[in-house]
């Protein structure tokens, strides 16, 4: 099992994550949020059963992949191997996290005992062999086209999985089917990649138990690690403001920002306005922060395109941000936040 500390250099390329360039004027400072999962799992159920349902029956694939404007096919790799390796570190990543009272992988132990019925994908037998509130399956897992790609020290592969839950007593199925391109840094690897046809079950192996975990967290609210942006001054307010950031103490800084959004210079008011929708993001209350974001727009004089286009920029992710808390409060309850987070 991977350790979830080395996971963290797996670099997710998601279509709704972007980069940009911090001008001078900012600031930049990481943060967490709580990202609502996938599903509202009611808090009485307790008990979850993990299964590698494998409906279409794949035993083996050959794993093709290119290296120096080569191209390898691996022996035969069992599929089974790989799909069992996530699950056990779904489950795994279920157990740690503490949410339930049990968490049992059953692997794919119960497949002859239990008819899969593939036009009704969550039979009552299912929760009867394990005793279970909720169960979690695995249906299907590949890498798309079978293929991994080696370009220079990283290795990029496509995932393709299907995935289903279902909550006992419930007649509704959620079935989700996740596809995402996967880069893994040569660090991040169980041994460097320094030869034409390194050890790609290895790899493969180890991309799946990755996967697992990142499924977990997606099941489960959990927190994130984002980006926010802040205005700069050169008036000694702001400054002291900018000081009590890096501190983190958000309640003195917000109390200067709240002053200086009333003072009488408008681009001095537009930063301030700007940086109280952060403080009140920082607050669990993404609804105060785009009042104050409003606020801040056409107040900067020559500067104004630039930056309502921020603005713009920080309205959508504080639109979503509204929208992901309204689901966290039917999730969760009062949970521990860490240093640094927004509720």
């Amino acid at each position: 099992m991977i350790s979830i500390s080395r996971i963290l250099t797996f670099l997710i390329v998601f279509g709704n994550l972007t980069s940009c360039v911090v001008p001078k004027k900012f600031s930049s400072i990481q943060i967490e949020v709580m990202r609502p999962g996938v599903v509202f799992i009611p808090h009485n159920l307790k008990a979850v059963a993990v299964i590698n349902r494998n409906l279409y029956r794949s035993d083996t694939c050959v794993i093709k992949y290119s290296s120096d404007n080569a191209s390898y096919e691996h022996p035969k790799l069992s599929k089974n191997e790989l799909s069992n390796t996530f699950v056990d570190a779904l489950a795994l990543y279920l157990k740690t996290k503490g949410e339930f009272q049990k968490v049992k992988n059953y692997g794919e132990c119960l497949n002859n005992q239990v008819i899969v019925k593939q036009d009704k994908n969550i039979p009552d037998e299912w929760f009867k062999a394990t005793n279970s509130d909720i169960c979690i399956f695995l249906d299907f897992f590949t890498f798309r086209k079978n293929r991994i790609t080696f370009n220079g020290n990283i290795l990029s592969s496509k995932a393709y999985l299907n995935w289903s839950i279902a909550f006992k007593d419930d007649t509704s199925n959620m079935n989700y089917n996740f596809f995402d391109s996967i880069s893994i840094k040569d660090a991040a690897l169980p041994q460097p990649i320094d030869e034409p046809r390194p050890n790609k079950k290895t790899i493969l192996n180890y991309s799946a138990d990755y996967l697992g975990q990142f499924i977990g967290a997606k099941i489960l609210p959990t927190w994130i690690p984002v980006e926010r942006t802040y205005y700069l001054s050169r008036n000694v307010d702001m400054m002291q403001a900018e000081e009590y950031v890096r501190k983190k103490d958000w309640l003195k800084a917000a109390e200067i920002w709240n002053e200086k959004a009333k003072s009488k210079n408008r681009k001095l008011a537009a930063k301030a306005n700007y940086n109280m929708a952060l403080a009140s993001e920082m607050e669990g209350r993404p609804g105060l922060a785009i009042d104050w974001l409003k606020k801040s727009v056409n107040g900067m004089g020559k500067y104004n395109q630039e930056h309502n286009t921020i603005c713009k920029q920080y309205l959508d992710v504080l639109a979503l941000r509204k929208r992901e808390t309204e689901q966290l409060d039917k999730q969760v309850g009062n949970r521990h936040a860490p240093d640094n987070a927004s509720p």
